[in-house]
């Protein structure tokens, strides 16, 4: 650690402790490879200790953005994480001299727009296009299409379809890319004076700013407003989209991510876990602030984790910027709503809509498949009456089926679309490494007034766009891993009843 990061941490230390931001003495911050910065204990930590307390005054929400800056009758036009990322990026230093210590240890833009895969390659484009920033003829998306009807293209929903990640190939990314897009035209339209889209040094910075609120965010309703609501004293109700209840808090967002432990109630079976690995703390939000709690016994010199949710390595991808190791995050699954689609006919389609069966189907970490999935299978091999009757009268398919090999038939269906998960992963994976430096570097370029800040030579550029293309054919690994664990649970099911 350098001295800098030292005096960084004992800063923030010191900023806690004057603003009664009470911090457990067996903590630290410290350095983590490959991670910014994270919470280390130094000494052994019983489970029930309270490791970090933030009183209610000092959680950030848009109630502690000056009116001077934002005037309350513009923040209604305004998206909540556009306001606190507008704030960080253009307040005065008087506004932002008292939250300096914290500040200061909050990461830099190249740590986002190295891993985030909205920052290159065709999404960066694609923002761009939609900013008018850059002059196309042809909408953004049918454009992205134009470019790449000639290449050949492996697609599987829910995953990142490489080269290149465009914005025809994945919901998760466009919703994404769309959503920043909207809070920059929002922030241009009503604080008009910055002239953000056209200014390079602004819109970079909102887009840093943008990117720490968005990874460093908790999910925060008022508990004095809920109590109040319960009484009928209050009108307003927690907001029904999530993103518009967010609150930011010193030292609580330097804990970083551990996902949550696998349960029956996600998983089509017992999902495997590791027992010498301390479970995610507990974050809880009450009238007096948030607290972090220990769930387990932690060890000394041990990484403190939260959990972030159950997200998948996609939406972690995406949201934060990293991928789990494929063993520790239980919650990851991907979407098999493209593949087993094209198994079916119109009338299956209407058949499974009519009955609330249409798409989320969906493929665990540990090979299992959703009984979403199960039931479309079935409907293939019932027929659309017979399946009808038995989700109407909650029978067991397997007992309701008189075809000869029903069962056999069932599971050739889920083996076939396994297979195809399969080979869609391998044929990325063949592409990816096959990959000439020219298109390595087209494909994962970085966005251009991002590139320009710090990437000073096309060595620099050529390592990011390998280091790019590395955690893609990582996420087609782990793509394989599932598929491959799913198909020899079928193996090991069929071995058993010969047995």
């Amino acid at each position: 650690m350098t001295d800098e990061s030292s005096q960084d941490f004992e800063r923030l230390l010191d900023f806690c402790s004057k603003n009664a931001i009470v911090i457990h003495p067996s903590i630290k911050p410290r350095k983590v490879y490959g991670a910014g910065l994270g919470i280390y204990t130094i000494d052994r930590v019983r489970a029930g200790a309270h490791l970090v307390q933030v009183p209610t005054k000092h959680v950030f929400t848009p109630d502690s953005i000056p009116e001077s800056f934002i005037p309350n009758s513009l923040r209604k036009d305004l998206a909540v994480h556009a306001q606190l990322a507008a704030f960080f990026a253009f307040a005065s230093k008087d506004d932002l001299e008292q939250y300096r210590p914290w500040l200061d240890t909050w990461p830099a833009l190249h740590d986002f727009t190295d891993t985030m895969p909205i920052f290159y390659g065709e999404w960066a484009e694609y923002i761009l296009l939609q900013l008018g920033r850059m002059k196309d003829e042809i909408h953004p998306r049918q454009n992205a299409k134009k470019r790449t009807s000639k290449r050949r293209k492996i697609t599987l929903s829910g995953t990142f379809t490489i080269p290149p990640a465009h914005p025809t190939s994945s919901s998760l990314l466009a919703k994404m890319a769309d959503k920043l897009v909207q809070h920059i035209k929002s922030v241009n339209k009503i604080m008009s004076h910055l002239n953000l889209i056209q200014d390079d040094l602004k819109l970079t910075k909102f887009l840093h700013a943008w990117c720490l609120v968005n990874t460093r965010c908790f999910y925060y309703f008022s508990p004095a407003a809920s109590k109040l609501l319960k009484r009928g004293k209050l009108k307003s109700k927690p907001p029904s989209d999530p993103n518009e209840a967010m609150a930011l808090c010193p030292f609580m967002d330097l804990f970083n991510h551990r996902a949550p432990s696998p349960s029956l109630d996600v998983f089509g079976s017992q999902a495997e876990t590791s027992t010498s690995q301390s479970l995610p703390c507990k974050v809880q939000s009450t009238a007096a602030g948030f607290t972090v709690t220990t769930t387990s016994p932690t060890l000394a010199n041990t990484e403190v984790l939260l959990s972030y949710g159950a997200h998948t390595n996609d939406t972690l991808w995406s949201e934060y910027g990293f991928l789990l190791p494929h063993a520790t995050n239980t919650s990851d699954s991907i979407c098999l709503d493209e593949i087993v689609s094209e198994s079916m006919t119109s009338l299956h389609r209407t058949t499974l809509e009519d009955h609330g069966y249409l798409e989320n189907y969906t493929l665990h970490n540990d090979g299992s498949i959703c009984y979403r999935t199960e039931m479309a299978s079935w409907l293939l091999v019932l027929g659309r009456q017979k399946w009808a009757k038995v989700v109407a009268e909650g029978l067991d398919p397997e007992d309701s089926c008189t075809t000869p090999n029903g069962k056999e038939r069932h599971e050739e269906y889920l083996h076939k679309w396994l297979n195809k998960v399969t080979h869609a992963a391998e044929q990325n994976i063949k592409v990816l490494n096959q990959l000439a430096e020219e298109k390595l570097l087209q494909s994962f370029k970085t966005m251009s007034i991002v590139a320009s800040s710090y990437l000073e030579s096309d060595e620099d550029s050529l390592r990011l766009a390998r280091q790019r293309r590395d955690m893609c054919l990582l996420r087609w690994e782990q793509i394989k891993s599932m598929a491959s664990r799913g198909i020899n649970k079928f193996k090991e099911e069929n071995n058993q009843i010969r047995i």
